[in-house]
């Protein structure tokens, strides 16, 4: 840069220009609720196509055969990614209470869908994986009872 590139930077800077961040009206937009929402329609989603077309050496796996008793695991995956839809879409809405529902009650069905799999089924860790989800579930209940600002005021 050169001088006057310098000074014009200068007189920018002092005159309050603002210079946005992308994204950053979003963050605004959505609050930490609507965030909390995205990243979990992140896992959703990834969890979702990992269902759709999962490696060749998963499809035999217990937990996999014992799930495809009930459904293929396109049908599954296509759960996961629905689910994600509607969590995308309540991030953005002022009312966001459905999306939280929509996590928790899928979360919970997939806690206890593998913790069946592990008490009927013969899957040896299903019962690992229903305590995981079971808490993801947890914190999402625990999130949801939060007001959108829940900082404390400052004195």
């Amino acid at each position: 840069m050169t001088g006057s590139d310098d000074a014009a930077l200068s007189r920018l800077m002092s005159a309050g220009t603002r210079f946005r961040t992308p994204g950053r009206g979003v963050g605004r937009r959505i609050g930490r609720r609507g965030a909390i929402l995205l990243i979990l329609a992140v896992v959703d989603v990834a969890y979702g196509l990992s269902l759709m077309a999962p490696p060749p050496d998963s499809v035999g796996s217990a937990a996999t055969v014992w799930r495809q008793h009930y459904a293929p695991l396109w049908v599954w995956g296509t759960g996961w990614l629905v689910i994600a839809a509607i969590l995308i879409v309540s991030a953005f809405l002022r009312d966001d209470r459905f999306g939280y529902a929509a996590a928790i009650g899928w979360k919970i069905v997939w806690a206890l869908t593998t913790l069946t799999s592990w008490i009927i089924g013969g899957v040896p860790r299903g019962w690992v994986q229903s305590i995981i989800w079971a808490v993801f579930a947890g914190m999402i209940v625990v999130d949801a009872g939060r007001p959108e600002d829940s900082r404390p005021e400052r004195r």
